[in-house]
């Protein structure tokens, strides 16, 4: 008699095989602990999925399948101000502090435990796109007489850097409380750091 799938049972064995990858790394979970902590039996994970790597994959691949797109800067109209610029700069830490408050535990395992899966490529691959965002974004603003004159490559890398810390920490259990502050103390170092001196 063929089991029933019960989408309850499903999320049951997603939540769980995503709190243990967080916690103890993609390799070192088995299908039993996933099984163990949601007391169900072994075979009943086979209902829902193949292997642990299906498991995996459907998980992670709708963040990983949205980055190119989450990523990507809003484009900046053609006679902007210098006002309109640092808002734009502004808004557009926030839509990233939000993406990664909303898909923390995602990112938490895509950005710190995923060296061990198919997902390794992940960190390099946000900071890469982060990165080249950067890079046009700040190169318009040179342009614009907007930002003080640097070298674009270093000024990206060192805004992509404060980034990837912001969301590194707001993804951090740890530094729940604080969330709010990171934000803001990400965005008035960026913004006082490409200003005009």
């Amino acid at each position: 008699m063929p089991q029933i799938v019960k989408p309850e049972t499903k999320t049951k064995i997603l939540y769980a095989a995503e709190k243990l990858f967080n916690e103890k790394g993609y390799s070192k979970t088995k299908i039993n602990d996933i099984m163990d902590y949601c007391n169900l039996a072994t075979g009943t994970f086979y209902v829902y999925f193949k292997d642990k790597e299906m498991l995996l994959t459907e998980i992670y691949q709708p963040i990983v399948d949205s980055i190119d797109s989450i990523f990507i800067l809003s484009p900046l109209p053609e006679n902007i101000t210098q006002s309109d610029y640092f808002t734009i700069i502004k808004q557009e830490i926030l839509r990233l502090s939000e993406f990664a408050l909303k898909f923390s535990s995602e990112l938490r395992f895509l950005l710190l435990h995923a060296y061990d899966s198919k997902f390794a490529f992940f960190p390099e691959k946000m900071k890469n796109i982060i990165y080249e965002e950067l890079n046009k974004f700040l190169t318009i603003g040179i342009s614009h007489g907007f930002i003080r004159n640097a070298y674009i490559p270093v000024l990206s890398k060192v805004c992509c850097g404060i980034i990837m810390t912001m969301i590194n920490l707001l993804i951090a259990d740890s530094y729940k409380p604080l969330q709010g502050i990171i934000v803001q103390e990400s965005i008035e170092v960026i913004i006082n750091g490409l200003k005009k001196i």
